[in-house]
């Protein structure tokens, strides 16, 4: 299991915290064992703002990289709380890297050729913009 940081940005009035969780397995591949790896990489600027787009409700929080030798499938949990406790009323729509919609379903994963790469986008949905609020996204990879 590989854990990138904890970080803390600003969203316009809303203090948003991502917690990326990053889990990886050992996969087995015509009876040989031979374990998979997935290089992530992640650039963003801690100490810049990051704003909730009013229109279409969307945040860039920098730029992420997966990599690996071989091909891989992908999805992602994402869970919206403050305090720990789940916020009511917010929830992440969807995650785009670059231009590839990353599944938010384990039985039909994004498949990804080796590398994707761009822009980490969310797409909330909410009717009244909240108060602070944390967002932990959990990357699953697969193997393909």
């Amino acid at each position: 299991m590989k854990q990138e940081r904890l970080e803390s940005m600003e969203f316009g009035f809303v203090r948003l915290i991502i917690a990326l969780v990053l889990f990886s397995e050992m996969f087995i591949f015509s009876g040989t064992s031979s374990a998979q790896t997935i290089t992530i990489t992640w650039y963003y600027d801690e100490n810049q703002k990051v704003i909730i787009n009013d229109i279409d409700k969307s945040a860039t929080v920098g730029f992420i990289s997966f990599s690996s030798s071989q091909k891989f499938k992908v999805y992602v949990n994402s869970e919206v709380r403050m305090d720990g406790v789940e916020v009511n009323g917010v929830e992440v729509r969807s995650v785009y890297i670059g231009r590839t919609l990353i599944s938010s379903t384990y039985w039909k994963p994004t498949k990804v050729n080796r590398t994707l790469s761009g822009n980490l986008v969310l797409y909330f949905s909410y009717y009244i913009e909240p108060d602070d609020f944390q967002v932990a996204l959990t990357f699953v990879f697969l193997p393909f």
